[in-house]
């Protein structure tokens, strides 16, 4: 079994990037970001591998940053988080992430969904963070 995290994180970039209303990043955005933005991250990565197949189930973070001079509209956070679900399901139970080499993503559910506020004492940030879990079965050791 190969650490196919990479591979994940690569397809929700390809399917986002471009594709919704604001920038997207994979970890960190520069610190000239301005405005509201996607982060992508891997937070987990579980193996459920059994006798015929190389089973993984990673978690990719899906967070998405709004920024405000002053109120927060809580609002603007979901119309984002609102694009996302959108392009990753067309029907459910049918993802859009890309194929990637030596992988298939059979299941993708979007789950555990939290909403933080902060202020750093110039601006206001309303966090949305959504918990992706997928289950990807590796066709090949050579990935």
């Amino acid at each position: 079994m190969r650490n196919i995290t990479n591979k994940i994180l690569k397809a929700w970039y390809e399917l986002l990037s471009g594709n919704i209303s604001v920038p997207v990043y994979r970890t960190d955005a520069p610190a000239s970001q301005e405005g509201n933005y996607v982060l992508l991250r891997v937070e987990s990565d579980s193996d459920t591998t059994n006798n015929s197949k190389f089973v993984s189930n990673p978690v990719i973070i899906t967070e998405v940053v709004t920024k405000f001079k002053a109120a927060i509209d809580d609002g603007v956070a979901a119309e984002i988080d609102d694009e996302i679900g959108a392009l990753l399901f067309s029907a459910p139970g049918q993802h859009n992430l890309p194929e990637q080499d030596d992988i298939q993503i059979t299941q993708v559910t979007r789950q555990n969904t939290t909403y933080l506020p902060e202020d750093d004492g110039t601006f206001r940030y309303h966090r949305l963070i959504t918990r992706n879990v997928h289950r990807v079965v590796q066709l090949s050791l050579t990935s």
